[in-house]
């Protein structure tokens, strides 16, 4: 019962947030990478409450460090990629592409926190790969196809996500889940700030109500990821099945974005991605 009900959490906040920073980057004025750094260091100070009766005495080690390390560079550059792209690529291919985490992330599970991989799973990711292509290329002319160069960004994101998550789960099994997960968002929040100040200068701020509103819905389904992963405790595993709100993303970016671009192509995608995630289960 405890994993149903974190997989429902999960599904609602991996779905109300997505769509809302869809539909905040369509109208907002703010330098996006100016919003990203203010949204995870508000993540980062509402995730300050996870330590609360939490032993937090552990040791620095090479490995803690270059788990860290890893996050500090790859953090800012997922955010930056990330919320660059969402104003020019609609919610369903968002999704999609940035799905991309879920092969890496299974990937780098196998080869270093000695998890399985299965030749259905190699199956999945490779049909999963397919969909992202039928929904991602754009005509160029009748008798070309392109990627834009958005396009391009969401999928490097979910490269660096998959990575995110591996560092994550590496640094949680290291010193803790609830420590090492507030350790990791700190790596991730500092770099954000330091590549925002460097970029555009972090005085810039966006309105309050976009950092509560996109920082408390962020923080949502970040814990809820992180819950779920406590609760299975399986990476790779978690990294499948947490992909199907790609169905409900979908369908929420049609009733409530009214985003219908290229409908039928995009439902066939998702028909097909659907098809990938179910053989990675």
């Amino acid at each position: 019962m405890t994993a149903v009900l974190a997989y429902i959490f999960f599904f609602v906040a991996a779905t109300v947030s997505p769509l809302q920073r869809r539909h905040q980057s369509r109208r907002t004025k703010t330098d996006p990478i100016v919003l990203a750094a203010w949204t995870q260091a508000f993540v980062w100070v509402l995730g300050l409450s996870l330590l609360y009766k939490a032993d937090i005495s552990f040791s620095w080690s090479w490995h803690l460090i270059f788990l860290n390390a890893g996050l500090f560079i790859c953090g800012p550059l997922f955010f930056y990629l990330s919320y660059n792209s969402q104003k020019h690529v609609d919610a369903t291919q968002s999704v999609v592409l940035s799905n991309i985490y879920t092969p890496v992330a299974i990937i780098l599970a196998i080869l270093f926190l000695s998890e399985t991989l299965t030749l259905q799973q190699i199956m999945g990711a490779i049909i999963l790969f397919i969909a992202m292509l039928i929904i991602s290329i754009e005509r160029a002319t009748s008798q070309s196809f392109r990627f834009s160069k958005y396009s391009i960004y969401m999928l490097s994101s979910g490269v660096f996500l998959g990575i995110i998550l591996f560092l994550e789960k590496a640094t949680m099994n290291l010193i803790g889940n609830r420590v090492g997960i507030v350790v990791s968002w700190t790596a991730q929040t500092i770099g954000l700030l330091i590549l925002a100040y460097a970029l555009r200068g972090i005085h810039k701020l966006p309105t309050k109500r976009e950092i509560f509103t996109s920082g408390a819905l962020r923080y949502a389904q970040q814990l809820s990821y992180v819950t779920l992963l406590i609760v299975v405790g399986n990476l790779a595993l978690v990294a499948a099945v947490t992909t199907f709100k790609i169905v409900f993303i979908f369908l929420g970016a049609f009733v409530f974005l009214h985003e219908k671009e290229h409908l039928y192509r995009k439902f066939f995608g998702v028909v097909i991605a659907i098809v990938g995630l179910l053989l990675m289960k």
